[in-house]
């Protein structure tokens, strides 16, 4: 759907309504109103896109760096880990690649987003 924003003459003064006196500014308050609920729900769609397409990159990117090592070592880890802020978590999975052992995190995508940015 493509949202048009109409400009004044549009939506006031070329309109057959306006000129004959049938439309009150209460009418235009109201349809503009409409109107600026329209655009909120376009961009509503349109970050969800965006997210979208952006987490799809970052997956891909994933694939691609697990793809291009000689060895890998995966485990799933249920093991409890405390942060340096003391705060814990249980891991999802601990990852080797490339004889470099890369901890634990808490969840599969922050591990392998740590081991990317690591790499020796």
């Amino acid at each position: 759907m493509s949202t048009k924003i109409k400009t004044w003459a549009q939506r006031c003064n070329e309109h057959p309504d306006h000129q004959s006196g049938m439309i009150s500014e209460r009418m235009i308050q109201a349809r503009m109103l409409e109107e600026i609920e329209e655009l909120r729900e376009h961009l509503a769609r349109a970050t969800q896109r965006l997210r979208t397409q952006a987490k799809e990159q970052a997956d891909a990117a994933r694939y691609r760096w697990l793809k291009g090592r000689r060895t890998l070592f995966l485990q799933t880890d249920g093991a409890t880990w405390t942060r340096p802020d003391k705060s814990k978590f249980v891991a999802s999975h601990m990852l080797s690649a490339d004889q470099t052992n890369y901890g634990s995190a808490k969840t599969l995508d922050e591990l392998i987003d740590r081991a990317m940015k690591d790499e020796p």
